[in-house]
């Protein structure tokens, strides 16, 4: 008998399927953290060590939910994860604390070569009927890297069309040529009026910095309650050990500070992220919030030239988008991927947040607020 001879049918499918779902564990950790560092939606948000700290530093049951497609030769080429929250035995990933957390695709994967096409909608494919399968609410932002989200309108999500702004670091001072004029002249006197620094240790500047954040954000009807506050300062502590936030401020000469912007560093995507600014409100200087951007973006490229890209985040409102279209920042499109199917847990979970921004609203100045 010739044991090298394959009996097998030339006609009958591959047994092997060429990608396959999986369910991520702990054990995957490595495999997981190559795709983030390969794929060019991925950052350093979705490392496994960062969302292991959002589970650990979150006091109401956030978990996490890996998916990942692995080819024949076991490589994990695809992935997707949601943070979640568990309610009447029902999964809820409404959204992520940081930034992009939509597909992740390795480079080949995400090629506009037609030959990669039926693979990665494949891929795409098994990612989203995992999670159409598995919860009752997903709402991701895909990094603006993520091009192709046809599988998903194919498999009946919602895909909306969302913005955010970026500087390009490699063009800053052609950046500053084409802003508008008075942008321009209020960052030039905002650099010769105040005094800009990095501070040594994010953490340890928080208190000023949180007290006009949290004046920025009651313009915008949203309060940081006491228990958002302790939850905040952990991860911060936790982020600035790893150098991966940093505080730049802006004061006046005798001290006062007025202005503060958090930023996050990812250096997977090569980008840094402007993540929570907050600004004097009682003061009528526009030229403060304009000049901490653009010194902050000056010294990041002296201390990280591998930075990139500065990303400003979504604006909803449109004031906010025209401030940074005046500051010569690129509008980029990205995608809002949800699956919300119309169901009683749905229906329930809706009402129950609502009451819960609610009250938030209507009490968070008088703290005591742990739900």
């Amino acid at each position: 008998m010739n044991i090298c001879r394959d009996d097998r049918d030339p006609h009958a499918p591959d047994p092997t399927p060429a990608l396959r779902l999986e369910t991520l564990a702990t054990r995957d950790d490595a495999d997981w953290d190559r795709l983030v560092a390969v794929a060019p939606q991925g950052n350093v948000f979705l490392r496994s060590d960062w969302l292991a700290m959002l589970c650990d530093t979150d006091a109401h049951g956030l978990r996490i939910h890996r998916l990942g497609c692995r080819n024949r030769a076991g490589r994990l080429v695809a992935g997707w994860v949601v943070p979640y929250r568990r309610q009447w035995g029902r999964l809820f990933a409404n959204g992520f604390d940081f930034f992009y957390n939509g597909p992740l695709l390795e480079p080949g994967l995400s090629s506009p070569n037609i030959h990669h096409v039926s693979e990665r909608q494949r891929a795409l494919s098994l990612l989203a009927r995992g999670l159409r399968e598995s919860a009752s609410l997903v709402v991701a932002e895909a990094h603006p890297e993520f091009h192709d989200a046809r599988a998903l309108l194919y498999d009946g999500w919602i895909v909306s069309a969302e913005y955010t702004h970026l500087w390009d670091q490699e063009v800053r001072e052609t950046t500053l040529e084409r802003m508008n004029r008075e942008k321009r002249r209020e960052i030039r006197r905002g650099l010769e009026s105040h005094v800009f620094r990095r501070e040594p240790r994010a953490d340890l500047a928080l208190t000023p910095f949180l007290k006009l954040y949290r004046a920025t954000m009651q313009k915008f009807g949203w309060l940081p309650t006491a228990a958002w506050e302790d939850q905040f300062r952990t991860r911060l502590r936790w982020m600035a050990d790893r150098d991966g936030c940093r505080l730049y401020t802006a004061s006046t000469a005798e001290g006062q500070l007025l202005a503060g912007v958090l930023v996050l560093l990812s250096r997977e995507d090569r980008t840094a992220y402007f993540w929570r600014m907050g600004a004097a409100t009682d003061r009528r200087d526009s030229r403060v919030v304009p000049a901490l951007y653009w010194w902050t973006a000056m010294e990041l490229g002296v201390e990280d030239p591998d930075i990139r890209h500065i990303n400003f985040g979504g604006s909803p409102p449109p004031s906010l988008s025209q401030f940074k279209d005046y500051l010569a920042a690129t509008p980029t499109l990205h995608f809002r991927l949800i699956h919300k199917p119309p169901s009683a847990h749905l229906g329930l979970w809706t009402l129950s947040e609502r009451t819960k921004l609610a009250i938030r609203r209507a009490r968070a100045h008088f703290g005591g607020l742990t739900i």
